[in-house]
């Protein structure tokens, strides 16, 4: 005898559940890696070495005191930190005075 209710619906019901439990798992995956995203776009923020003021990172100067926060390589003209002994691009050996 053929019976078309329960889980012997004609074998649709475990389909349709499946799909269902991958719709549920496929949404709270998307939502963990919605949640979980390095956001993109927001400048960090650093504190100047002089001042203590907050700094971008590209910044070149502080806006809060005018200190230096990066300067150029006197080898390769690359933008170096100014409390780096030596640039890594290059491997120059970095002056103390800040251009």
């Amino acid at each position: 005898m053929y019976c078309s209710w329960g889980w012997a619906g004609g074998g649709w019901n475990f389909v349709i559940i499946l799909f269902w439990v991958a719709l549920i798992l496929g949404g709270i995956a998307l939502a963990a890696a919605f949640l979980a995203r390095k956001k993109t776009g927001v400048p960090e923020e650093h504190t100047c070495p002089s001042c203590g003021g907050p700094v971008r990172s590209m910044y070149l100067r502080c806006p809060h005191c005018g200190g230096h926060l990066k300067k150029h390589c006197p080898s390769c003209s690359r933008l170096v930190q100014v409390d780096w002994k030596y640039c890594p691009d290059c491997q120059a050996k970095l002056d103390d005075q800040t251009s």
